[in-house]
């Protein structure tokens, strides 16, 4: 993901807002049109669907231990919510890929 800056040492969003200035005023200085399209996906991770990441990858014919390490990566998640000092049962994750890894983000493009 060539664009993507977070959970990338030394990339930030300031990295974006630079890149999209210089698009600005290039195209101003140029007199031509540009269109920008701006995308917010809510609970982007939460709703991935894990079952169409590994289906991907076999279609992209990957094969070996990262298919395996991978499906091992997104099978029996579990969570717990703490509130103050009080914990919920512990559920199983059905869906989705975990919050803050690394991984993530490029099991989401997939």
């Amino acid at each position: 993901v060539p664009y993507q800056a977070g959970f990338r040492r030394g990339r930030s969003t300031v990295d974006h807002l630079v890149k999209l200035t210089d698009n600005i005023l290039k195209s101003f200085d140029g007199g031509e049109h540009l269109i920008g399209v701006f995308f917010d996906i809510k609970s982007a991770y939460d709703m991935t669907w894990r079952y169409g990441i590994l289906k991907k990858m076999l279609e992209y014919n990957l094969r070996g231990n990262m298919p395996k390490f991978i499906r091992s990566f997104l099978r029996d998640r579990k969570f717990i919510v703490r509130i103050g000092e009080a914990y919920s049962n512990e559920r199983v994750l059905e869906n989705g890929v975990p919050q803050g890894s690394t991984l993530s983000c490029s099991l989401f493009a997939i």
